[in-house]
C-alpha cells in the first residue's frame, strides 16, 4: 500500500513509474528500476532495524515475472554490485506462467535468490488447456518443472478444477501430475480451487448466453452457478467429484501447509 508520507512515491523525479502495475493501479503502469527495488529494501531494513544475518522473504505475486526477463537480468547485475546484499539471506517468491519460464530467466532468478515460483498450472490436460485458451501445455509445464529442479527452485502450484471440457480422466491426470511433483521433491505447496464464474469475464458472458437469468443477479449463488456451468461446459463431472479431487490435490501439500 502507498500511504501518505511513504518514502516510495509512485513516480520518480523524472515522472516515470516506480512501482509495478500491481501497486500503481491509479497511475501509469511500468516495470520498476532495480535501483528503486534495492532502495526500497534498504529503507525497510533500516526502518525496522533488521539485524544482519536475518532471513528476509520477498514475495511478488502481483505480476507475471515471465515477460520481465530484462528487469531480472538488470536486477542480477545490480545485486551482484550491492555492498550490503550479502549481509542478509534474501529469498524471493515470484509468480510465473509456465510458458514464460526460459533457461536464461530460471538462471537469473536463481542468481538473485529465488526459492519458490508460484505457477498456475490450472490444468495439465492439453485438450482442456486448448479449450480454455490458457496459453500453456503439458510441454510448457514439464519444461518449467525441469528448470525449477535444475536451479533449486521449489514450486507453489495452483490448480483450477471445472474448466471447459473437464472430465474424470482430466481430473485424474491433474492429480497424478501433482503427485509426481511431490515425489520429485519440487513441490513446496499446492492449492486447488473449483472454478467460480466472475461477472465481467468471458466465462460469465458464455454462461449468461445459455442461462439468461444469471445476468439479472446482483449476488451469485456459488454452488448453483457452478452447477449450471458444469451442465453446459463439463457435463461429464459433477460438483461432488470436483470437491473430491480438490481435497485430494490440496492434501498433497507437504509439511505445515497441508
Amino acid at each position: 500500500r502507498i500511504e501518505p508520507g511513504n518514502p516510495f512515491p509512485v513516480r520518480s523525479e523524472t515522472g516515470e513509474p516506480k512501482f509495478c502495475s500491481f501497486c500503481a493501479l491509479q497511475d501509469v503502469a511500468g516495470p520498476r528500476l532495480p535501483k528503486d527495488i534495492l532502495a526500497e529494501l534498504r529503507v525497510y531494513l533500516d526502518t525496522w532495524s533488521v539485524p544482519k544475518g536475518s532471513r528476509v522473504a520477498l514475495k511478488c505475486y502481483g505480476d507475471n515475472i515471465g515477460p520481465q526477463g530484462k528487469l531480472v537480468a538488470d536486477l542480477v547485475q545490480k545485486i551482484e554490485k550491492c555492498l550490503w546484499w550479502k549481509d542478509y539471506h534474501f529469498s524471493w517468491t515470484f509468480y510465473c506462467q509456465s510458458s514464460y519460464l526460459s533457461k536464461e530467466l530460471a538462471e537469473n532468478l536463481a542468481r538473485i535468490g529465488t526459492d519458490c515460483l508460484f505457477i498456475g498450472f490450472d490444468s495439465i490436460n492439453d485438450e482442456a488447456q486448448k479449450l480454455n485458451a490458457l496459453g500453456t501445455s503439458r510441454l510448457t509445464h514439464d519444461k518449467a518443472v525441469m528448470l525449477c529442479q535444475q536451479h533449486g527452485i521449489r514450486i507453489q502450484a495452483a490448480s483450477v478444477l471445472g474448466l471447459i471440457g473437464e472430465n474424470p480422466e482430466s481430473l485424474e491426470e491433474n492429480y497424478q501430475y501433482y503427485r509426481g511433483l511431490l515425489e520429485k521433491g519440487v513441490l513446496e505447496r499446492i492449492n486447488s480451487a473449483i472454478l467460480f464464474i466472475i461477472p465481467g469475464t468471458a466465462a460469465y458472458e458464455m454462461l449468461v448466453e445459455r442461462e439468461a437469468w444469471i445476468g439479472s443477479l446482483d449476488l451469485l449463488p456459488t454452488d448453483k452457478v457452478r452447477e449450471v456451468w458444469i451442465k453446459h461446459f463439463c457435463p461429464r463431472v459433477n460438483l461432488d467429484l470436483l470437491r473430491e479431487y480438490a481435497e485430494k490435490i490440496d492434501d498433497l501439500s507437504p509439511g505445515p501447509h497441508a
